[in-house]
């Protein structure tokens, strides 16, 4: 195995080439976002008044149960990328910075191109071709990874037996809204609607990202909140402008955090379409023996990042064998 190309640069990519460049094997990353780490997500903003905010507006901790990937997240701490946080882990200074350390430095990690979205993929007696949106060709790989949501995933490989399996995949989604204060909200504790709260019908959580560790506190700067939307309420308007579900979750919001008609100095909304697998394949990857073609993400495993990681992680075994 030469080399191996991965598009998707969230937990299950950058764990499935982070095994295959330690044990020796060329691997580029294809990512179309600006960042890594997909659902561990950081929005980085200035206020109108010029003080800078921060989000953690995908996965707002994660948390391991196996070994292995409870010792992949003590590395991270070891590092400073991660740190404990609630019952969980949180990526320091944000959520997207938790797997940077995976990524190497020096060149001895693999190699990362984000702003690439990979519109198309085909195989000739060289090996794979890639093709970016803006028309970069990239070839000869003798393997390729797809590590994307299932309908992306089956967008790219056409016509393939594995196309059947992810059509029966499916995904719930959620809208988050991004909002900062000038002074710190009277709600309790740190996070609102969690912990066994009773459901919400428009809210399913807010978290308070400035008391998370490495994040400016809101004592000092504006207090930033990420409020999650409930499913069901975010799978009715899953189509609709982003920015027209920020009024009603802000209300929402400041009425449970006891500041009716608080208004906010920035905020901003985003549409998580394949926010969490809410039917998953059952097994931790596919591949194509035959076309050197494997397939990893949560949405082979379950909802969980470990998940993800572990996807990743099997792929990358199989392949080393």
């Amino acid at each position: 195995m030469k080399k191996v190309a991965v598009i998707g640069a969230g937990l299950a990519g950058l764990s499935c080439a982070r095994r295959l460049t330690e044990a020796g094997v060329g691997v580029d990353i294809f990512e179309k976002s600006r960042g890594v780490g997909g659902r561990l997500a950081t929005r980085r903003r200035t206020t109108a008044d010029g003080r800078a905010v921060a989000f953690d507006h995908g996965a707002p901790t994660i948390d391991a149960a196996g070994d292995d990937f409870k010792a992949a997240l003590g590395a991270l701490e070891e590092t400073g990328a991660a740190a404990r946080w609630r019952a969980g882990v949180v990526g320091v200074p944000g959520m997207s910075g938790l797997l940077k350390p995976w990524l190497g430095s020096d060149g001895a990690g693999p190699s990362l191109l984000t702003g690439a979205r990979i519109t198309r993929v085909a195989r000739d007696k060289s090996g794979w071709r890639l093709q970016t949106e803006s028309g970069d060709a990239f070839e000869e790989y003798d393997t390729l990874a797809i590590a994307v949501p299932a309908p992306q995933a089956a967008a790219l490989i056409g016509d393939h037996i594995f196309t059947k399996e992810m059509a029966h995949t499916r995904y719930s989604a959620c809208f988050s809204v991004m909002a900062a204060f000038t002074a710190p909200l009277g709600a309790a504790g740190d996070a609102v609607l969690a912990d066994g709260r009773a459901r919400h019908p428009i809210l399913a959580k807010a978290v308070c990202n400035s008391a998370k560790p490495g994040r400016a506190p809101g004592e000092t700067g504006p207090q930033c909140w990420v409020l999650y939307a409930d499913e069901d309420w975010s799978a009715a308007r899953l189509e609709d402008d982003p920015q027209s579900v920020i009024a009603p979750l802000l209300a929402a919001f400041c009425d449970l955090a006891g500041a009716p008609g608080r208004e906010p100095v920035f905020s901003d909304a985003h549409r998580w379409r394949y926010s969490r697998v809410a039917r998953p394949v059952g097994d931790a990857f596919a591949f194509d023996a035959s076309l050197r073609l494997g397939l990893i993400g949560d949405w082979r495993l379950g909802a969980r990042a470990e998940d993800a990681y572990a996807s990743g992680a099997a792929l990358a075994a199989a392949l080393l064998e």
